[in-house]
C-alpha cells in the first residue's frame, strides 16, 4: 500500500527501513491516475517489483502538498518520482 499526504513520515520510514521512496504525484480527478491506480498499483506483480520502496501519494490538489510538487518539478500527472531516502531523484515516469 501507498501512504496518503505523508511524505516526511513516508522519508523517515524508508530511513529506518533502509528503502528507497516510490512517490506517486496525483489527483482524484485525474483519469491518468486512476488508471494507474486500477491497473497497474493493485497487481501483484508491481507490489513484489516494488519491495524495496517505501510508497507514497501525494494529492497535487492539497496546498500542503504545493512545496513538494514544486520541488520535484511535478508538471504533468500522473508523475511517479523513485528518490533515496534523502530525496535524491533516481527514476521519473509520466
Amino acid at each position: 500500500g501507498f501512504i496518503n499526504d505523508q511524505l516526511p513520515a513516508a522519508i523517515e520510514q524508508a530511513k529506518k527501513q533502509k528503502k528507497l521512496l516510490l512517490i506517486d504525484f496525483a489527483a482524484r480527478w485525474c483519469p491518468g491516475c486512476i488508471r494507474l491506480e486500477n491497473e497497474v498499483f493493485h497487481k501483484k506483480s508491481f507490489r513484489d517489483s516494488t519491495k524495496q520502496f517505501v510508497k507514497v501519494r501525494l494529492d497535487v490538489d492539497r496546498f500542503e502538498n504545493s512545496e513538494i510538487s514544486k520541488k520535484f518539478a511535478v508538471k504533468f500527472i500522473p508523475t511517479v518520482v523513485a528518490v533515496t531516502a534523502d530525496e535524491q531523484e533516481i527514476a521519473r515516469f509520466v
